[in-house]
């Protein structure tokens, strides 16, 4: 935990982690829990082994050196919530 002074843009992304996103255990589940998954089912279940993002990377304004961001968190979800800096065009 720290104080972090920001300039007057930032680039902001959001990795959830919950039933709907970067899970897993929830998609094989949700295919009834094969015990002999096609290759297939084998595929789609590792596509969502992975972090997944909320949305696509974007920029957001900085007020005095602060960040105000909103976004949905699911009961028993987590996000890692990604701060850069903006790269000029």
């Amino acid at each position: 935990m720290g104080v972090y002074r920001l300039s007057v843009s930032c680039v902001k992304c959001v990795w959830p982690l919950d039933s709907q996103h970067s899970n897993a255990y929830a998609e094989c589940v949700r295919q009834g829990q094969p015990q002999d998954p096609s290759p297939a089912q084998v595929a789609q279940i590792k596509s969502r082994q992975g972090l997944e993002l909320l949305e696509p990377p974007r920029l957001v304004a900085v007020y005095d050196g602060r960040l105000e961001v909103a976004f949905r968190l699911p009961l028993y979800g987590v996000s890692l919530l990604e701060i850069g800096p903006a790269r000029a065009p």
